[in-house]
């Protein structure tokens, strides 16, 4: 994982996320990461993420 983007419908739900966060991510090799606010598609979604990541030859199948 090298860099997640986060789009909150409101940043009143950052803590919560942000504890998700640290449950979920990795604590010896974090990627970098951005979370702003704004209104997203559907007033019914709270969260929208975007992940990039790669994968180094021969990790094929892990």
């Amino acid at each position: 994982m090298l860099m997640i983007h986060i789009w909150l419908s409101d940043m009143r739900y950052f803590g919560a996320m942000n504890k998700a966060w640290n449950h979920w991510i990795d604590k010896e090799n974090p990627p970098a990461r951005t979370c702003v606010s704004g209104e997203l598609h559907r007033p019914d979604i709270l969260v929208e993420v975007v992940a990039t990541a790669a994968r180094t030859a021969g990790t094929e199948g892990r």
